[in-house]
């Protein structure tokens, strides 16, 4: 019975006799179906009604969506039908059997019969799949009114708001993180019907999980696509309470893959994912169980495996103290850096994905957060970079520094620049900036000094971490809003247009204070075990020995976001830029490449894998932004010379902003995780 308004009258008779004369027709039952269901398939369009995320009435602007013509409608849907089965290779379509129609109830006699199951079940999310559906449930003959289809949510699976049975008691269960979620909904009293929802859900698919595994034979595979939920601010993490049902029920899981992101109408993030089990004893892969707390001391190759979940799952670099804004060795501070990696999560890479005596390379080291995390948990550690700003760094985080040579180089700087003189084509050259000009940061006389300076490093190069020690020291005194630095008030990170009184700074006394305090952390995490370079990454293939790396960690560049070498174009310069290299060295960095031709990430898979140990990972933290997500990007690439094992993203506009507004596109962070075919 159609009622209420459901259609216009005359688009209703119209549909309404190609129905009574399908079902009039010489057509075999299969054929009347199969035109049926097409005819079904555009009563919404041809209705009063219009499907967005529910079935509601349609507004003023959205009735022009009804086709008049509905024959001519009918028609094009049947003939698109007609040439995709022209198109269908007969041979190619197996037998199909209807098992059941409600897998709450499946016979004995199909035990052990299917090698493969497949299922994306009702997600706990409030929608009444049946509401969604009630024109093609009414028209089709499936029910005869609308009151009918309480019968048909009561006997399906608990998902919706509306299908909450009062008169299904349940129990609380045998899982405790199911039991602590159904509680905090309880305590929420924003609606008492959710957590009934939650709880009826997931005792009605615990009745399922139990049928499909005495449906499955032994060794075979059942494929789990499922979503997590929430409902007032409160997370329901189906995906991860599944696994634990499962495993109640005797399935290992064998993997697990984030499809897509999905967001809830607060614009909450949460996900969509495809898990596979395998029959227990049966199974023929690793067990990526990562509710196993075991992190370190088992196969290199399988460190990767067996914790991205619980990587993703626990966050752990959001946990205090990790989390605090100066967590981590304080060199880490050595020279601030914009878009520096949290040093937590590089700890947290490094001590889930690795072993004690694990080789680990970062081809694109940026300021070395990632190679001193490695050393500090005695990693033996490679490093590269194109840029001197970020070898240096990296060198001098890593390396082991001498005291007194560090003494010997800043008396020698001294002595350098008490006998240096500036000449007028020096000052010329160095009369650019981008905020500012460069004189205008500095006292006249402080600035003679840094040229002198600049010109001192220029001439003799890094020559080792003492060098490099005593230059990133310098360069993190070039600006700042603090007493330590050089320049009138500007910026630590970034260079900001400078305020306030132009006073004069005696280079070596801020240079030998900001040692002084660097040194004494650098003595108190010595570690031998390190080479770093300077190049472009596909240089590395003629520095290291193939197959020689345990695991690959790096952050590229993100797609569109910080431009490196403008963020610190104070540095560069003071590292050998002058004004054109800005336009013409930039061209050398992969945040420029990748912005002209993203296939430029194929010679750094080829690279790394060549690198890399058999069976060996590579973990890339990337940006994901409006226009690119890096991770969906550099995926068909990456398949070329690894199996993808999973990624996963994480909102980050909560973090701290360190007084900088602008913090670019990226606003979500993902972790891809990659193993050496």
């Amino acid at each position: 019975m159609i009622e209420r308004g459901f259609f216009k009258p005359d688009i209703l008779n119209k549909l309404a006799f190609i129905k009574r004369n399908i079902l009039k027709s010489n057509f075999s039952g299969d054929i009347k179906n199969m035109l049926l269901l097409l005819l079904s398939s555009i009563i919404v369009k041809e209705s009063n009604m219009i499907r967005r995320a529910d079935l509601r009435y349609k507004r003023d602007a959205e009735f022009q969506e009804i086709d008049e013509n509905v024959f001519e409608l009918f028609r094009i849907k049947t003939r698109a039908a007609l040439k995709d089965l022209e198109n269908l290779d007969v041979n190619k379509i197996g037998k199909t059997n209807l098992v059941s129609n409600d897998a709450k109830r499946l016979e004995n006699k199909y035990n052990n019969t299917f090698d493969t199951i497949i299922t994306s079940p009702p997600y706990v999310n409030g929608t009444n799949y049946f509401r969604n559906t009630k024109l093609e449930l009414l028209f089709l003959d499936l029910v005869n009114q609308e009151k009918e289809m309480k019968r048909l949510r009561e006997e399906a699976i608990t998902s919706g708001i509306n299908n909450v049975s009062q008169k299904k008691k349940l129990n609380k269960t045998e899982f405790e993180q199911l039991n602590a979620i159904i509680e905090q909904h309880e305590k929420n009293n924003y609606d008492k019907r959710i957590p009934r929802l939650i709880e009826h859900y997931f005792y009605d698919m615990r009745i399922v999980l139990k049928n499909l595994y005495f449906m499955l034979e032994e060794g075979g595979n059942f494929y789990f696509d499922i979503g997590d939920s929430i409902f007032n601010n409160i997370h329901v993490p189906t995906d991860i309470l599944f696994e634990e049902i499962a495993k109640k029920e005797g399935f290992n899981l064998v993997n697990k893959t984030k499809i897509r992101n999905r967001f809830s109408k607060n614009g909450a993030q949460l996900g969509q994912w495809l898990i596979q089990f395998t029959k227990k004893n049966g199974t023929k892969y690793h067990s990526q169980n990562y509710n196993n707390n075991i992190i370190g001391n088992i196969k290199e190759g399988d460190l990767v495996i067996k914790n991205w979940q619980k990587f993703r799952d626990e966050i752990p670099y959001r946990k205090h103290p990790f989390a605090k804004r100066n967590w981590g060795n304080n060199l880490h501070s050595l020279c601030s850096y914009q878009g520096k990696l949290k040093p937590a999560i590089a700890h947290f890479l490094v001590k889930y994905f690795s072993n004690e005596n694990s080789i680990i390379l970062d081809p694109l080291s940026g300021v070395g957060t990632i190679p001193l995390e490695a050393s500090l948990q005695n990693r033996k550690v490679y490093a590269n970079d194109l840029s001197l700003i970020a070898y240096a760094n990296t060198l001098a985080k890593v390396g082991i520094v001498n005291n007194k040579e560090c003494s010997k180089i800043i008396d020698s700087l001294r002595e350098f620049i008490g006998n240096d003189v500036i000449s007028n084509l020096e000052f010329e050259k160095s009369n650019f900036g981008f905020n500012k000009k460069l004189q205008e940061y500095y006292h006249e006389d402080t600035f003679k000094e840094i040229l002198s300076a600049r010109k001192y490093f220029i001439q003799r190069g890094i020559k080792n971490e003492n060098y490099a020690f005593v230059f990133s020291s310098l360069l993190h005194i070039l600006h700042g809003n603090r007493p330590y630095a050089l320049s009138r008030t500007s910026h630590p990170i970034t260079p900001f247009a400078p305020k306030g009184e132009f006073l004069y700074k005696n280079l070596i006394e801020k240079l030998k204070g900001k040692i002084n305090r660097a040194i004494i952390d650098k003595h108190n995490c010595s570690n031998n075990n390190y080479e770093i370079f300077q190049g472009d990454f596909t240089d590395l293939i003629k520095k290291i020995k193939k197959e020689s790396i345990d695991l690959v960690i790096t952050s590229p560049p993100f797609y569109d976001s910080t431009r490196f070498y403008m963020a610190n174009w104070i540095r560069m310069w003071f590292s050998g830029w002058d004004k054109d290299d800005f336009q013409i060295k930039k061209e050398s960095y992969l945040e420029t490449k990748q912005l002209q031709n993203i296939q430029v990430y194929n010679s750094f898979f080829q690279t790394m894998t060549e690198l890399l140990k058999e069976n060996s990972d590579m973990i890339l933290h990337l940006g994901f932004s409006k226009k690119a997500n890096m991770a969906e990007l550099l995926i068909p690439m990456a398949e070329k010379y690894f199996n993808v094992i999973g990624y996963f993203n994480e909102n980050v506009t909560d973090n701290e902003k360190f007084g900088i507004k602008d913090q670019g596109a990226v606003k979500v962070h993902q972790y891809l995780f990659l193993k050496k075919q």
